[in-house]
Formats: structure tokens, C-alpha cells, sequence
């Protein structure tokens, strides 16, 4: 841009606040916002300083300052944009010249170049919807040139394919459409030319016998005449001719959870062949979708099912089985004595029935919520005939040193069930 719109009242009102370093600052971010056309690159702080003069840590206080205050950052792009300045950049690009018309290049494709007039270079960079939007009306356009004069378009056929067919029956189509303009202009006459006429008025009898109708059409003059005969004002949104981009939707389902890594192309091709087939499918039985926007967040939470049903699928594939029962091993005899058979024996049989005796586990007290001791971490009932406090000053007294406190509680329960 080589200038801009700037309203002292407005940046008074906004910046009355600031101090005179910040004002500069911001000043200076309005002037690189406005000479480069697009937002203030946030990716390298040093590099955004530098540039603006800010050497002291008060002139990066100052910038931080402003930038939080004036501009909100993308974090997609990592650079900080200000409504106003893209407001007035779009209103700077779309902005009528000295002819009445805009400085931004209409829809034009490469084979109706030489047949357009009054058509600027198009130096404006569009945005992803604007070249969506470009594209498949260019290639709706073309698909229904061939038609027209009878050649068989391939729907699968890629837009620089189709491009060249399109130019190939260039001439074709020419004289189709300048056949159908002639058929519609009954009411413009021809005016006639005598032979008495000079030279120079036979020219401009010549140049006049050509009406504005049979004129060769431009690009905006057949999409506005195929629009009046076969677009009806309650039109749907075509799917069948939609072609997104990957740079495109990728962002969009990446913000989204859950986080899915990056498509490769043919991924995307992949989600973008079924999606459409089904939405053909669906458009067939009445339920079309109305505009791009809803056919984009439909596209988008098409792949993230898709990506939640794939992982799904490899769990439950990676998944080992867990239904078998396994046998419960039985340790309740760990750390018991075997029980010797007496007729399988050399030991006197007092002395056998007493070991049997003796290796017999001790009863110990039922232990409830209201009796329970903590020893060594492990929970005992208190002792018989005694409380917890007192279980625990029993314990005490009785420890003796190279035991733990749940050795000495068994060693004095067995000793007051012995009494």
C-alpha cells in the first residue's frame, strides 16, 4: 500500500493512554502493518525489535505492551493481527479505479484470457476460500462448456487437465456460445450499409453491424447467462465439483481434539473420495448441503471418525486376551510344618502329637474397624480383654530389641492365650 486512511481523532482516542515511546512504536507497527499487507510477524521477537528500533529493555516493555493491547496473535501463523488494518487493507484492494471498475481481477480463466476485456492483473493474493471459490466455479464453467458441445468430461479429471481440454475446444465452444447470444438478441438491429459510403464511414458501419450481444462473450458473461437458464436462486451447494485443499483442511482438524498427526496426500484423497460419495449418495435422496462453510465442518469431523474409529480398531486388535480364567494357586500352607503321618514315623508318639499341636496357627482376635492396631504398617486386633490404647502400651512394654513391634504383638498373644 502506499498510503492509507488515518484518522487522527481515532488514534488519539486510543492511544491518549500511551507514552510518547509507545505511541511511536505504534505508529511504526500501523506504517510495517500497512507497507507489507499482511500481520506483523510474531516468530521472532529479536529480529520484530531490531527492526523497530527497540534496543533498551524499556523499548521491548513498550513494544510488548503495545502488541498486547492493539493486536491479537494467531498462533497458527505466529504473527499478531489488528482488525482495523485488515479492514482497511481489503477495502484498499477491492477499491474502484478511475473506470468504475475494481482493481481486484475478477474470476477469469486462462482460455477466456483472450477474449476479455478491460481485466487488470491479478497481484492480490487470495485467500484459501477465495481460491477455493475460483477454482470450482472455473471448473464448473469449463465442465459445462464441454458439455455444451457434446464432449464427455471425466468428473475425476483434475482441474490442469481439465484446463487443457477446455482450451482444446476453445474455438468450439466460442461458436457455440456466440450462436446462442445471436438466437437471444431478436430485439437489436443490424443496421445496413450502402455503397455510397465513404472509406472511413464503412468502417464504422462495419464495427457498428456487431451488436454488444454478438460481441464475443466474456468469462463473467457466461456464468452470468448460464446462472439465468440453468441455475435456479435456491441452488445447493455442489460437492460433486468441490475440490479442498490439504494445506487447507489440515489446520482444521488439527485444532481440534483429539489431535491427529498430519495427513500425507493420499490419505487426504482417500477421506475426500468417501466423503463425497456419501454426500452424492445423500444429495440424491434430498439432503444436500446448503453452502461450503457446513460442507468443510462436515469434511472435518468426517476424518476425525474416521481417525477414532481407525485407533479403536488397532487396540482392539493389539489387545491381548483376558477372558481365560486362571487357576487360583492355594499358599495357605506357606510357612507351615508338614504334619508327619504316625504310621510313617520314628518319633514317639507324645512327641508327635505334640509338634502336630504346636504347629497349628493361633486363633487370632477378630479384628473390627473400632479395635484395629497399626504395627509395622500392618493392622492387628487388639489384644483380648484390652483397648487399643492399651494394646499398643502392652506392646511397648513388652518389646524386646532384634523384633519388630508385629513380632512382639504374636509372640505376647500367643503367650496370653498359653495363660
Amino acid at each position: 500500500m502506499h498510503y492509507y486512511n488515518f484518522n487522527p481523532a481515532d488514534f488519539n482516542n486510543s492511544a491518549r493512554h500511551l507514552t510518547l515511546v509507545e505511541r511511536a512504536i505504534y505508529r511504526d507497527l500501523l506504517d510495517m502493518y500497512y507497507c507489507t499487507e499482511q500481520a506483523i510477524d510474531g516468530s521472532n521477537m529479536k529480529l520484530l525489535a531490531r527492526r523497530l528500533l527497540c534496543k533498551t529493555e524499556e523499548h521491548i516493555e513498550s513494544l510488548n505492551n503495545v502488541l498486547k493491547e492493539f493486536f491479537t496473535f494467531d498462533g497458527r501463523s505466529k504473527r499478531y493481527r489488528n482488525r482495523r488494518c485488515e479492514r482497511e487493507i481489503k477495502n484498499y484492494r477491492n477499491k474502484p479505479n478511475k473506470n468504475g471498475h475494481k482493481e481486484v481481477t475478477p474470476d477469469v480463466t486462462d482460455s477466456h484470457s483472450d477474449v476479455t476485456q478491460n481485466v487488470t492483473p491479478d497481484n492480490v493474493t487470495m485467500t484459501a476460500a477465495e481460491r477455493q471459490k475460483k477454482v470450482r466455479q472455473e471448473r464448473k464453467q469449463m465442465t459445462h462448456d464441454l458439455i455444451s458441445i457434446g464432449v464427455t468430461v471425466d468428473k475425476s479429471l483434475k482441474i490442469g487437465e481439465l484446463r487443457a481440454l477446455h482450451a482444446q475446444h476453445i474455438d468450439d465452444i466460442k461458436k457455440h456460445v456466440t450462436k446462442i447470444v445471436t438466437d437471444n438478441s431478436s430485439d437489436d438491429v443490424t443496421p445496413t450499409v450502402t455503397t455510397g459510403h465513404t472509406q472511413c464511414h464503412n468502417n464504422h458501419a462495419q464495427n457498428g453491424a456487431i451488436t454488444k450481444n454478438q460481441e464475443l462473450p466474456t468469462n463473467n458473461q457466461l456464468n452470468n447467462y448460464n446462472n439465468s437458464n440453468n441455475s435456479p436462486a435456491n441452488e445447493k451447494f455442489d460437492v460433486e465439483f468441490w475440490q479442498p485443499l490439504l494445506a487447507d483442511i489440515q489446520p482444521l482438524v488439527s485444532e481440534e481434539v483429539p489431535v491427529m498427526p498430519s495427513m500425507t496426500q493420499a490419505e487426504f484423497d482417500k477421506h475426500l473420495g468417501k466423503f463425497k460419495t456419501y454426500r452424492i449418495n445423500k444429495a440424491a435422496q434430498g439432503e444436500c448441503v446448503a453452502t461450503e462453510a457446513y460442507c468443510v465442518d462436515l469434511f472435518v469431523s468426517w476424518i476425525k471418525r474416521e481417525y477414532i474409529h481407525e485407533q479403536r480398531n488397532k487396540t482392539a486388535t493389539a489387545k491381548p486376551a483376558t477372558n481365560s480364567q486362571t487357576s487360583v494357586a492355594d499358599y495357605s500352607s506357606l510357612g507351615k510344618a508338614p504334619v508327619a503321618d504316625a504310621d510313617d514315623s520314628d518319633i514317639p508318639a507324645a512327641f508327635l502329637q505334640e509338634s502336630v499341636t504346636s504347629s497349628a496357627p493361633t486363633q487370632s482376635p477378630k479384628r473390627t474397624r473400632t479395635n484395629t492396631v497399626m504395627l509395622n504398617g500392618l493392622p492387628f486386633a487388639s489384644l483380648p480383654g484390652m483397648t487399643t490404647a492399651e494394646t499398643i502400651a502392652y506392646i511397648d512394654e513388652q518389646y524386646d530389641a532384634g523384633e519388630t513391634k508385629d513380632e512382639t504383638y504374636k509372640r505376647v498373644l500367643k503367650e496370653l492365650e498359653a495363660a
